[in-house]
């Protein structure tokens, strides 16, 4: 396996652009590392687009969370994902289908899939 690069945040911060990152969340347990990427790129100054999906749109269900997001993201979920699991839209969420993720692809020059 190859070794992992380590970059400051000047050279992260080169590498990244103005971003957008684009993050693909499936997994209610990547929640923690999803706060510590929006944290990352926010402190970088470098704005997220987050597309929710599978089990992971269980995560709109946190609203005091959700409130704590940076108001410079866009943050949308799969709609099909969040009605098999009754969850109810958000005002910061937007329920859109895999077009959204498609867009997420194409705008954001680097992408995480968590």
């Amino acid at each position: 396996m190859a070794a992992v690069p380590s970059y400051d945040d000047f050279e992260l911060k080169e590498r990244l652009g103005n971003g957008p990152l684009g993050i693909l969340v499936t997994r209610v347990e990547n929640k923690a590392l999803l706060d510590d990427l929006i944290g990352f790129a926010s402190k970088l100054d470098i704005s997220v687009i987050v597309f929710f999906m599978d089990e992971a749109v269980k995560l709109i269900n946190d609203t005091t969370w959700l409130e704590l997001l940076p108001s410079n993201g866009r943050y949308s979920a799969c709609q099909s994902s969040a009605e098999l699991r009754s969850v109810v839209p958000h005002s910061r969420v937007e329920f859109a289908g895999q077009y959204h993720n498609a867009l997420m692809v194409h705008d954001a020059p680097y992408l995480v899939s968590l």
